[in-house]
């Protein structure tokens, strides 16, 4: 499975990958996230076979499940992608 490395996934299981075995919240610690949210996107993960959560009476630690590749996009290519997005704002109706 290919993931951004700059997405907030791609951050959470890069994270997850370099400093298994972490709990939870050093987790949210490390990222700088609140704890709510981590375990919203974990939650969606793991429904999504990514990753398990292996739950102790006081933590729970995330382990990923399938192979992972991260890829960064170029400089030129998150400049086109911006380019595209502001033309798709201008071909809305009503803007000035």
């Amino acid at each position: 499975m290919r993931i951004s490395a700059r997405s907030k996934v791609g951050r959470i299981l890069k994270a997850i990958q370099d400093n298994y075995p972490i709990s939870v919240s050093e987790l949210s610690k490390l990222l700088g996230m609140g704890e709510r949210e981590l375990k919203s996107i974990l939650n969606e993960l793991e429904k999504r076979g990514i990753i398990g959560l292996d739950v102790l009476p006081d933590k729970a630690y995330p382990r990923i499940l399938v192979p992972l590749s991260f890829y960064e996009a170029s400089e030129e290519q998150r400049r086109f992608v911006k380019r595209r997005k502001r033309k798709k704002v201008r071909e809305l109706p009503g803007y000035l």
